[in-house]
């Protein structure tokens, strides 16, 4: 048995361990009981994980802060010039747009109906999801993008000023079919080329795991569908996701499973 007690923490202790000694994990199938059905009745199995790349962007305009009674409306704002640069990602629906990284797939298995997601996701009467397409294209075939942190004064305690610098992390999900090092590439040169009022911009890359696809038609799905009381995963199971918590394969910020239920 290995315990790993960083999770969440990106520290690649697991994978470096895994790399040391892959004779301790030499299997025929690796089965990760991290999640549960996707629905309460329906037994479900993880069929493919999202990937993820996490990019922190820093952006300059000054040598220090002003006062902005006295250079206000002339002096670039760093924090504004992110707030621009973050909100580029994002078309005027809410869909993510990254330069370059296709957003139009289509989810060809059963569906996530809307209200269940509203319900399961608590959002508040009144607001609209966002995006385009089944809430299951969104969610599980197409590229995601969230803001996780930024890094700017705090409103108890602010001042007056046009800040000099700010910065965020951004993480971007990616489907399976999407190579996370291309999709780190583009993510990269959209920040710096939507960078307005030419200011210094800078990027860097905290984190990065592919997305992956089990092979359903192999002899570990077929038992697993055997044990759940189903004769053939391709006769009676079909593809459904969740959009639960997630794991990367490097370092270990998590990735959104697809599932295959029976």
């Amino acid at each position: 048995m290995i315990a790993e007690g960083s999770e969440e923490q990106g520290t690649g202790g697991l994978e470096r361990y895994a790399e040391a000694h892959p004779e301790l994990l030499t299997a025929d199938t690796i089965v990760i009981g991290d999640a549960g059905n996707f629905r309460v009745g329906l037994p479900t199995v993880t069929s493919t994980l999202r990937g993820m790349t996490l990019v922190r962007v820093s952006v300059d305009t000054l040598e220090g802060n002003l006062h902005s009674g006295q250079f206000g409306g002339a002096a670039p704002d760093a924090l504004a010039a992110l707030v621009r640069v973050l909100d580029s990602l994002r078309a005027e629906d809410g869909s993510t747009t990254v330069d370059g990284l296709t957003g139009d797939a289509v989810w060809d298995g059963l569906q996530y109906e809307e209200d269940a997601f509203r319900k399961d996701a608590k959002v508040l009467d009144g607001v609209r999801l966002i995006g385009e397409g089944t809430v299951a294209d969104r969610i599980w075939a197409r590229p995601a993008v969230t803001v996780l942190g930024i890094d700017c004064p705090p409103v108890v305690g602010a001042t007056p000023s046009v800040q000099a610098a700010a910065r965020a992390l951004i993480s971007l999900r990616v489907p399976p079919g999407v190579d996370a090092v291309e999709a780190t590439r583009l993510l990269r040169a959209h920040l710096e080329a939507h960078t307005p009022w030419g200011a210094r911009v800078s990027t860097e890359q905290i984190g990065q795991g592919q997305p992956f696809r089990a092979d359903t038609a192999s002899p570990a799905y077929a038992a697993m569908a055997e044990a759940m009381g189903e004769p053939s995963p391709a006769r009676r199971c079909s593809t459904r996701a969740t959009a639960a918590r997630s794991r990367c394969a490097t370092p270990s910020p998590r990735s959104t499973r697809r599932r295959r239920s029976c």
